[in-house]
C-alpha cells in the first residue's frame, strides 16, 4: 500500500510542479525574454539601417518603407514589452530596462521610423543623434 501512496504523491507533486513551472514560464520568464530580443532587434536595425536613416528620403521607395516598417515595428514591440508582470519589480532588481527609458526610446524609434521616408536635410543630422539617443537609454555600447 506504501508503494501507491508513494507512487501517487510523487505524480502529484510532478503535475502541481509541472504546472507551476508552465505559469512561471507564461507569466514571468518569457515576457522578460522577449523584451531582450526586441532589444536585439532593434540593435541590429539601428547599426544595419544606419546609411537609410543617416540619409532619410534618400534611395529607393521600398528600402524607406522597409526600414520604416522594422523601425515602427521595434518601437511598438519595445513600448509591448512594458506589460510585463510585476515590471517594477523587476526594474527594482535590474531583470528589466526602466520604464522611462522603454517609453523615451519606443517613441524615438517610432519617430526616427517617420523621419526615414522624408527628404529633410535637417533629418540628416538629427537622425545619428537620434539613433544615438536610443542606443543609450537601452543601455548599448555607444559609439
Amino acid at each position: 500500500m506504501n508503494i501507491i501512496v508513494n507512487g501517487a504523491v510523487t505524480l502529484l507533486v510532478g503535475v502541481i510542479g509541472g504546472t507551476v513551472g508552465a505559469w512561471l514560464q507564461g507569466v514571468f520568464i518569457g515576457p522578460l525574454s522577449e523584451q531582450k530580443k526586441v532589444r536585439r532587434d532593434i540593435a541590429y536595425n539601428l547599426e544595419f539601417y544606419a546609411h537609410v536613416y543617416g540619409s532619410p528620403g534618400i534611395g529607393p521607395d521600398e528600402e524607406l518603407r522597409e526600414v520604416y516598417a522594422s523601425l515602427r515595428d521595434n518601437g511598438v514591440r519595445l513600448g509591448g514589452t512594458l506589460d510585463i508582470t510585476c515590471y517594477a519589480l523587476f526594474e527594482r532588481v535590474h531583470l528589466v530596462l526602466p520604464q522611462r527609458d522603454v517609453r523615451a526610446a519606443a517613441k524615438d524609434l517610432k519617430r526616427l521610423a517617420n523621419q526615414v521616408l522624408r527628404a529633410n536635410p535637417e533629418f540628416t543630422q538629427e537622425n545619428p543623434d537620434l539613433a544615438k539617443r536610443i542606443r543609450m537609454q537601452l543601455k548599448f555600447p555607444v559609439n
